[in-house]
């Protein structure tokens, strides 16, 4: 699958998450909703983002929002969220998340 068609079946998960972002986080972060001081905006920093992940050493890691909340202590926090949605079988999906799971947990040791 080339970048652009990735792209392509991306665009749509990009936007739900945004659209149900309290529902979201409640579900996939259970206990979070209780945390997030929902009567504060909510930034999608998607353009500072690409500009971060423009220089990525590995062109095959994705991942899908960055967004910041502030927390009901005043305290702002950034949620990275990744989906991986599968429209057909990849024969090299289980090592494409080892190396990306393996490659977030070097960079939190750095």
């Amino acid at each position: 699958m080339t970048d652009s068609n990735k792209t392509e079946f991306d665009s749509p998960w990009k936007e739900i998450i945004e659209f149900f972002f309290p529902k979201f986080m409640e579900f996939f972060v259970p206990g979070s909703e209780k945390v997030i001081n929902w009567n504060k905006k909510i930034k999608f920093l998607d353009k500072e983002f690409q500009k971060i992940t423009k220089e990525s050493a590995d062109k095959r890691r994705y991942a899908d929002k960055l967004v910041e909340v502030v927390l009901k202590n005043n305290e702002k926090k950034w949620v990275l969220i990744h989906v991986e949605v599968q429209a057909q079988k990849e024969m090299e999906f289980s090592e494409r998340m080892f190396v990306y799971n393996w490659g977030r947990e070097r960079e939190k040791g750095a």
